[in-house]
This record gives structure tokens, C-alpha cells and sequence, in this order.
């Protein structure tokens, strides 16, 4: 399955308040259109970190902007 795109900060606090407020993965997913696998990732890197944003990559800095 190929990845699609990163989810911005904002989805992500919004997949964290749903599981917050007490709904199961599968309704998240369910709710969000999100699947069940980055569902669970993005709560396991919440509990695991206590953050919600993503890391910033290392490597070389693109030579082109927008």
C-alpha cells in the first residue's frame, strides 16, 4: 500500500481528541476515514512522546522553496 501524504498537526489533534473523549480505534477510523494502522501509530507516538507534531527530518535542505 503506498503512503498518500502526512497528516497535518491539525488532523492529528483531532484523531487524539476523539480517543480523549473515549471512542475505540475502529470508530475513529471510522469517523476520520483514517485507516486503523495510522490510527494506532499516531496514538502510540502520543503516549510514547506526549507530543502530537511530527519530527523534523534530517538530511539536506531542499535548494527549491514554493
Amino acid at each position: 500500500m503506498v503512503k498518500t501524504r502526512e497528516l497535518i498537526d491539525f488532523e492529528r489533534e483531532k484523531v487524539i481528541g476523539f480517543y480523549e473523549a473515549g471512542d475505540s480505534k475502529r470508530a475513529i477510523s471510522s469517523k476520520t476515514g483514517y485507516g486503523k494502522t495510522t490510527i494506532h501509530n499516531i496514538i502510540a507516538k502520543y503516549h510514547e512522546t506526549g507530543v502530537i507534531t511530527v519530527a523534523s527530518r534530517s538530511g539536506c535542505p531542499k535548494k527549491l522553496t514554493d
